[in-house]
């Protein structure tokens, strides 16, 4: 991810993420970063203007 990206991470996401691949714990990070993925595309500006509108893409 790009720095602004990494930090609309909530920080407990981006601890784990840290923590998991430098435990080497490839399946945590991996399903960490998808998490990380799903938060960014939740709350992205077309995302929230879509829930406002009401619109479903």
């Amino acid at each position: 991810m790009c720095r602004p990206h990494w930090f609309q991470v909530p920080k407990p996401l981006r601890d784990a993420i840290s923590q998991t691949w430098a435990a080497g714990q490839i399946r945590a990070w991996s399903a960490n970063c998808l998490e990380a993925r799903r938060v960014l595309s939740t709350n992205s500006p077309s995302a929230i203007a879509d829930r406002i509108t009401g619109d479903r893409s």
